[in-house]
C-alpha cells in the first residue's frame, strides 16, 4: 500500500521536476528583464551610488531630445536594406542550389563559410579590406571605376552601406539555407502538374512556389528582423556608431549612453523602447505565419 502511495506521489510531482529546467531558464530571463525595467525608471549611473526613482523621465527625455527619431531612422534604414538584399540574394542562391548545375555544386562548399565566422571577427576582416590606405577591396574594384583611396566606413555617405555589405555577406547564407529547405519540401508532383497544365516558370513561381515558401520566409523575416534591428557587433566593430552619429542605431546608442556617458538608467530605457518595437513587429509576423500554416493544411 505504501509502495502504491509513493508511486502515486512521484507521479504527481514528476511533471513538476520535468518543468524545472524550463522554469529556471524563464527565471534567468525574467530577472534581468525586470531589473532593466526598474533601472529605466531611475537615474542610475555608473559613477554614482545614489539611485533615485524618476518615473518616465528617461523616456520623456529620449523622445523629446530627437535621439529617438535619429536612432529609428538609422535602425530601420539598416534593417530594410539588409532584409531586401539578403532575401533577394538568398532566393537566387537557393534556387541555384536547388538545380543540378555546376554553379550550384561550386557554391555549396562555400555557403556556410560566412556563418562559421564570429560577426566581430568578420567585421574586423572587412574593416581591414576597406581601409583606404591599403584597401584590398578598392584594388579589386579599381577596374570598375572605384578610386584606390576610396573611403568606405570612414565616410558618412557610405558608412551605412559598408555595414550593410558586411551583414549581407555574413547572413545571406542563412536565408538561402532555410529557403532551400522549403524548396526541397515542395512535392515534385505539384510542379509536374503545373508543367502539364502549361504554366510558365514565372506563373508557377508566383502562384505555387512562392505561397508554399511563405512560412519559411516568415521564419527568416522574424530571425533576421530581430538580428538587424538589434545589430551591435557589425556597427560597433566597424565605426562605433560613427562617423559622428551616422550609424547610431538603438543598440549602439544604448551602449554609448550606458558605458560612455555612464547613464545606466537612460541606456536601459532606450533598450526597452527597442524591445517594444521588436515585440510588436515579431508578434504580428508570428500571427501571420500561424494563419499561413493553417491555410496550407
Amino acid at each position: 500500500m505504501n509502495g502504491v502511495t509513493l508511486k502515486s506521489r512521484l507521479g504527481e510531482i514528476g511533471p513538476i521536476f520535468a518543468l524545472l529546467p524550463a522554469l529556471l531558464v524563464l527565471i534567468l530571463i525574467l530577472v534581468p528583464f525586470g531589473y532593466s525595467i526598474y533601472f529605466s525608471l531611475t537615474d542610475a549611473s555608473l559613477i554614482s551610488r545614489d539611485v533615485n526613482f524618476i518615473g518616465f523621465n528617461n523616456y520623456l527625455q529620449y523622445f523629446g531630445s530627437g535621439l529617438f527619431w535619429h536612432n529609428a531612422k538609422v535602425t530601420f534604414s539598416y534593417c530594410f536594406l539588409v532584409l531586401f538584399f539578403e532575401f533577394s540574394l538568398g532566393l537566387i542562391i537557393a534556387f541555384t542550389l536547388n538545380q543540378d548545375t555546376w554553379l550550384g555544386k561550386v557554391l555549396k562548399p562555400f555557403l556556410l563559410f560566412p556563418l562559421m565566422i564570429s560577426p566581430i571577427i568578420g567585421t574586423i576582416m572587412w574593416k581591414l579590406m576597406m581601409n583606404p590606405e591599403y584597401s584590398v577591396l578598392n584594388y579589386i574594384l579599381s577596374p570598375f571605376g572605384i578610386p584606390r583611396k576610396f573611403v568606405w566606413a570612414g565616410s558618412s555617405s557610405y558608412a551605412l552601406y559598408s555595414a550593410v555589405l558586411i551583414d549581407v555577406w555574413m547572413f545571406t547564407p542563412f536565408i538561402a539555407i532555410i529557403i532551400l529547405a522549403g524548396l526541397k519540401g515542395i512535392p515534385p508532383r505539384i510542379l509536374e502538374a503545373a508543367s502539364v497544365d502549361g504554366l510558365s516558370k514565372w506563373t508557377t513561381f508566383r502562384k505555387i512556389i512562392f505561397p508554399l515558401l511563405m512560412p519559411y520566409i516568415i521564419i527568416c523575416l522574424v530571425f533576421r528582423f530581430i538580428d538587424s534591428i538589434a545589430q551591435f557587433d557589425i556597427i560597433f566593430g566597424l565605426t562605433r556608431g560613427g562617423p559622428g552619429s551616422t550609424l547610431m542605431n538603438f543598440q549602439v546608442e544604448a551602449y554609448t549612453q550606458a558605458f560612455t556617458y555612464y547613464k545606466t538608467g537612460y541606456g536601459a530605457s532606450i533598450m526597452l523602447v527597442m524591445w517594444l518595437i521588436v515585440y510588436i513587429v515579431c508578434f504580428w509576423l508570428i500571427r501571420y505565419w500561424t494563419v499561413l500554416r493553417e491555410n496550407l493544411r
